[in-house]
């Protein structure tokens, strides 16, 4: 996400990028502010998986916030079965690129 690309121009490439390496991803963002959804561009829809007309047209501006909100769906050998793991991170948008606004997840606590 740098300033200037769309919401869809962003949508379309991290898809592609999940597909070529074999991701099953969904992605679900949007601007954050002092009214939770801010104002601006749309990055994919939880229930629409494909460029979103108008407010996915609208560019990303520097100094902007988002939730990054995405899932994967992926075999988990331990649960035997396939299954949606989601993560929704605050990121901040500057002049040169995002940067997450809190430490990013990487790891999981599996519960039995």
């Amino acid at each position: 996400m740098i300033p200037g690309k769309t919401g869809n121009d962003v949508f379309l490439a991290s898809i592609e990028t999940a597909k070529k390496q074999s991701i099953d991803a969904m992605l679900y963002s949007h601007p954050i502010g002092a009214h939770c959804h801010e104002a601006g561009p749309i990055i994919g829809l939880y229930d629409s998986q494909c460029a979103v007309p108008f407010r996915g047209d609208i560019k990303i501006v520097p100094n902007s916030a988002y939730a990054l909100e995405y899932n994967i769906k992926k075999y988990i050998p331990e649960w035997g079965e396939e299954t949606f793991i989601y993560l929704e991170q605050p990121i901040a948008v500057l002049e040169d690129g995002a940067v997450y606004l809190n430490p990013r997840q990487e790891s999981f606590y599996i519960i039995k």
